[in-house]
Formats: C-alpha cells, structure tokens, sequence
C-alpha cells in the first residue's frame, strides 16, 4: 500500500525504481501498523513512505515528529478510524 502524505511525501508508486539520493533531508520508511475490521478483529499492515523534512537535513535523527504525526494522521484518515503504529523502520535516502 503506497499513501501520499500531505506536503512532505511523494507517492512511491510513480517511482518504481529507486534512485541516487537527491536530498539530504529526504528519508524512506517502511511503517508496521494494525487497524480494526467491521467485526472488530485485528487487521496488520504495512506502508512504505517517502517523506522531505528540512530539519532532517541538519540532523543525526532519520524520524521528525512533523512526518511522525503525518504518518499517523494519514493512516487514520485512510481507514476512518485510530490505527496503531508497531514500528517504523527508516530505510535510507532516496
């Protein structure tokens, strides 16, 4: 499942093939989370996004809170309803 985050990721699925980095600041991330069907019963998932932060360009650490609370806010939308995050792995630059 491949989610556009709201001004700061790209959607993967328009870029197949990975490529040289082209920003410091420009991370990828692969997202565990689980959600709740109709019925209640556990529904594990995962995302891979493509996120931009400028503090990141300057920083030892590959997670902002700004992308965090994008990610989550935008799972939540998706399914209409909390997810909960079990990890988030940093994958690199793209």
């Amino acid at each position: 499942m491949f989610l556009l985050l709201t001004n700061m990721v790209k959607n993967l699925s328009k870029n197949s093939t990975m490529q040289s980095v082209v920003e410091p600041n420009s991370h990828l991330y692969f997202v565990t989370y689980y959600t709740l069907d109709e019925l209640g019963n556990e529904i594990l998932a995962n995302a891979h996004y493509q996120a931009v932060d400028e503090y990141l360009a300057e920083s030892t650490f590959y997670l902002s809170k700004s992308i965090l609370s994008a990610i989550i806010e935008e799972l939540n939308n998706l399914h209409q309803m909390q997810v909960t995050i079990i990890s988030i792995i940093p994958l690199g630059n793209w």
